[in-house]
């Protein structure tokens, strides 16, 4: 991060050593809500003994294509049949080759016409911890607008691109998205977001297209997007209908993408990350494992009212607390030392 961009205080740091990175969000256009506490964005970031900067992976709670969703045909397990999360890496089979590096966002006070998102910071905090305990490097952001979330996201994605092939990313965003009601391309919005007509997408909103193509182009071994981002809008002018949730995008190759439920369905608050981030720290299982298993918990626990989607298109086999046995011995298997 440059010193040119953020303004860099000792102060509440995320993990062990880390620094937070302060600075003031821009003033949102548009009719102002009524008075809040302004907005702040905090990114505390672990530094490599070599010198480079180094941060994770992307992912974001969108639903998955018809042709690839497997939901209604999986059996639903109860959390009370899995075996109990370890928050540790200790029976790893392999040690990792590459750097792990995540960026956590935590969008939970909007100054538009958007609601507030109370348990956006918890659910941000349960993911960060999960992905610590796993090996890996997190930035974290809060309450950041446009300007500031394009800015964290960039800032990441060059950090990983400078890591090497052998670099796993991890993009977590909690907080407000919206599709556009005619083209269905969706956005993750900002807190300065004022949402009256459906143009205020392009101008409030970061295309998550756009996002899964630069993060692709990264040549990172792995790149996983997770969006709990699926949420209520106000109807647009013209249109007659709130519009629900988020579209899904397709994941490219060595890539992940993650949804808290289904495309134009609506996410509950605080349910998808404390039971992905118990999933991330279980161990002897593969990402898609823990995925998967995410996935049926959620739907287990809501009779089916939310079920995650996960569209997968990874080459490499990679854990995150550890590997089955009979992946010990893959040459491409990634789990923490």
């Amino acid at each position: 991060m440059s010193g040119d961009v953020y303004n860099v205080k000792e102060a509440g740091a995320v993990g062990p050593g880390s620094k937070n990175i302060v600075y003031n969000a821009p003033e949102p256009p548009g009719p102002p809500k009524p008075p809040k506490p302004s907005s702040w964005m905090a990114i505390a970031g672990v530094t490599l003994a070599t010198g480079l900067a180094v941060s994770g992976f992307l992912f974001f709670g969108l639903p998955g294509s018809a042709a690839k969703e497997t939901s209604d045909e999986i059996q639903l397990a109860n959390a009370s049949t899995l075996p109990p999360a370890v928050g540790t890496a200790s029976l790893a089979t392999k040690s990792a080759t590459g750097p792990r590096l995540a960026l956590v966002i935590a969008q939970t006070d909007y100054a538009g016409n958007l609601s507030d998102i109370e348990l956006a910071q918890a659910e941000a905090d349960a993911i960060a911890t999960a992905l610590q305990e796993t090996e890996f490097e997190v930035t974290s952001v809060s309450n950041a607008s446009k300007t500031d979330l394009a800015m964290a996201l960039d800032a990441f994605r060059r950090q990983l691109d400078q890591a090497g092939d052998q670099a796993i990313g991890f993009v977590y965003y909690t907080g407000h998205g919206a599709q556009h009601p005619e083209s269905g391309d969706s956005y993750l919005l900002g807190i300065d977001a004022n949402l009256q007509v459906a143009s205020d997408l392009t101008l409030y909103g970061l295309d998550l297209n756009t996002q899964r193509d630069v993060f692709a182009a990264t040549g990172a071994q792995a790149v996983f997007l997770v969006f709990d981002a699926c949420r209520n809008v106000p109807a647009f002018t013209g249109y007659k209908a709130s519009i629900k949730g988020i579209n899904r995008i397709e994941a490219s190759s060595d890539m992940l993408v993650a949804y808290s439920t289904r495309e134009n369905e609506v996410a509950q608050e605080g349910l998808y990350a404390p039971i992905l981030a118990e999933e991330l720290k279980r161990p002897q299982q593969t990402a898609e494992t823990a995925f998967t298993a995410a996935q049926r918990r959620v739907a287990s626990n809501t009779n089916r009212t939310q079920i995650p989607f996960t569209d997968i298109d990874l080459i490499n086999t990679i854990c995150f607390a550890s590997c089955p046995p009979s992946q010990a011995d893959s040459p491409a298997q990634q789990s923490p030392p």
